[in-house]
């Protein structure tokens, strides 16, 4: 098989002890189409949902514009996985990671977000939220989200560079 979804297999660590797969566009199917659900949503928002910024990110998302926009396809599996350790993985396939790279920026001024400083490393980008005990990673064929779920327990902020670092080669 052929595509991004084999090649960001190669990311889930040896000491995974499940791994899911979800396509997202059969469950977009499944709850009455993209329309549908961004109906739904933006009736949950409310009187918010009129924001031209708001209305913006709706239809960068749609589905049909997810890869010219973001390099991701609608029907390519997201992989999420538990470790032996702990750690929550979320693997998401990429078709073109320097399309979704430039996406990050205006995704953050109309979140009205900080702008989260990507990190150069051996093949990959990163940035690290060990306040959060949490990293994402960006490579030439997926995005990886890794959270430590027992950071919090053990009271202490997890950098997770090493893992993704690890995990990205």
């Amino acid at each position: 098989v052929a595509g991004p979804a084999p090649k960001a297999v190669k990311y889930i660590p040896a000491n995974a002890i499940g791994v899911v797969s979800i396509n997202l566009g059969q469950l977009l199917n499944k709850a009455g189409g993209y329309q549908a659900l961004l109906n739904k949503v933006m009736q949950a928002v409310g009187p918010e949902a009129n924001n031209p910024m708001i209305k913006n990110m709706a239809g960068l998302f749609a589905p049909d514009k997810l890869a010219a926009n973001f390099g991701i396809g609608i029907n390519d599996p997201l992989l999420v996985f538990a470790t032996s350790d702990m750690k929550v993985g979320v693997l998401l396939p990429v078709a073109d990671a320097s399309k979704l790279e430039l996406a990050i920026p205006n995704i953050a001024v109309m979140l009205e977000a900080e702008l989260p400083e990507l990190q150069p490393a051996d093949g990959y980008k990163y940035v690290p939220f060990p306040q959060q005990a949490a990293g994402v990673a960006l490579g030439p064929n997926a995005v990886m989200v890794l959270i430590d779920t027992m950071a919090a327990e053990r009271g202490q902020p997890r950098d997770l560079t090493k893992e993704l670092d690890q995990l990205m080669k």
